[in-house]
């Protein structure tokens, strides 16, 4: 990536942070991260070729070392699409590759309904619909036995009268709790998504992985996003279909993905007339060797 990243002002006080690689004269391509609230990471280039692809990278707001840290604040999905047309305002592209995984892949689909005409194809993995059955993270049958142990460790900490909405509890001790509360119950948070997105690491590596790392903004950006349905009508995804289903798009999901259901992908291929599905024995995560490597196989074919 370039050396010198730069920051671009959007509204209400938020500045984006944002990195580029490979040159404007390259394929098009806009890398959305997942979360809500991940950041990108240096090792998100190793998908692409500088060579032939021009990449946007950036920090959705409240995420990474964009401006201000880990705020909820005038931050909705319709400022992070909003925030897309920016961008591409910025670097004058007229259309563009949108690359994304998992909360990615939503704000991508979205994106395009938005804006088709600036959208020339799509690379999604691990497809998440925010549809509203889908969206509670306690709330899922047939776990394996380690998932199992988590939930219950995370629920625990929620009372009784709040079981109810135990993501509406974590997020107001996020926002409201004293310092040592909000530093637990974001690690606890930070740990059952860690779980649930690799179920086959023990606990303890988990947890030795996030003290190594700042999980507070995904933590709060997840619980505030969750919270509110992801600020999505419940089916808009599916019910809007119609608007894209021309654009090319390859859909890459996991066989055993605990965090967004696979038939997210096969719903979408069927429904999306110009689309290339990938399923692969693979959970979630794009560090997945697998999922890893069909990755960037599909994006050495583009540009």
């Amino acid at each position: 990536m370039n050396e010198t990243p730069i920051f671009i002002n959007v509204d209400n006080g938020h500045q984006l942070h944002i990195n580029t690689l490979g040159s404007k004269e390259g394929y098009p391509i806009l890398f959305i991260h997942g979360g809500p609230g991940y950041g990108f990471f240096k090792q998100d280039s190793r998908f692409f070729n500088p060579d032939k692809h021009f990449v946007i990278l950036y920090d959705q707001r409240g995420c990474g070392q964009s401006t201000p840290y880990a705020s909820v604040e005038h931050n909705t999905t319709q400022d992070l699409i909003n925030d897309i047309d920016t961008i591409l305002d910025h670097f004058d592209l007229s259309e563009v590759c949108l690359f994304g995984g998992s909360w990615g892949s939503t704000l991508a689909l979205l994106y395009a309904m938005k804006s088709p005409d600036r959208v020339k194809r799509m690379v999604l993995r691990g497809i998440f619909s925010a549809a509203h059955d889908t969206i509670d993270i306690f709330d899922e049958p047939n776990l394996p036995e380690q998932i199992v142990i988590a939930r219950k460790r995370a629920l625990d900490l929620v009372p009784m009268d709040h079981q109810d909405d135990p993501i509406g509890y974590y997020l107001s001790k996020m926002r409201d709790g004293t310092k040592k509360e909000q530093v637990k119950y974001a690690f606890e948070l930070e740990l059952y998504g860690a779980v649930l997105n690799f179920p086959s690491i023990p606990i303890d590596r988990l947890e030795l992985d996030i003290y190594q790392r700042d999980y507070f903004p995904h933590a709060i950006l997840l619980a505030h996003y969750a919270h509110n349905k992801f600020f999505i009508e419940d089916q808009f995804i599916w019910n809007n279909l119609k608007l894209i289903e021309g654009i090319p798009i390859d859909i890459i999901h996991g066989s055993h993905d605990q965090l967004c259901p696979v038939d997210n992908a096969y719903r979408l291929h069927e429904e999306m007339i110009n689309s290339k599905l990938h399923i692969l024995e693979a959970g979630h995560s794009a560090l997945d060797p697998v999922i890893n490597q069909k990755l960037k196989e599909v994006m050495s074919s583009l540009g």
